[in-house]
């Protein structure tokens, strides 16, 4: 009896009710404030267009920027090397001045 009633049954199908298990207010409020920021800080239009914020040239600036700041760590580099050498030159001057004699004697 029940397999054949889905011929004469004819209903409207069941509306669309969905109600969502867990809804968090905060993180909606959170989500308003970042929208309303975004459109004040220009990262988008009002009407939710992406407005791109990278200007003509601004890769050639970032890109000097980065070779200047190579230049400089190698040239920081440079430095330090040049100071140990000139410490390192120190140390065995005051060595050999200090224990000068003795090791003159020990060699002839």
């Amino acid at each position: 009896m029940g397999l054949f009633t889905f011929f004469g049954n004819r209903n409207k199908p069941r509306p669309f009710n969905y109600q969502p298990i867990y809804w968090d207010p905060e993180k909606e409020e959170r989500e308003k404030r970042e929208k309303r920021i975004e459109e004040e800080l220009g990262k988008k239009t009002v009407d939710g267009e992406f407005r791109t914020s990278i200007k003509r040239g601004s890769f050639r600036k970032y890109s000097d920027r980065l070779d200047t700041e190579k230049r400089r760590s190698q040239q920081r580099k440079e430095i330090r090397k040049l100071v140990i050498v000139v410490f390192l030159l120190i140390v065995v001057f005051l060595f050999f001045w200090t224990n000068g004699e003795q090791m003159i004697s020990l060699y002839f």
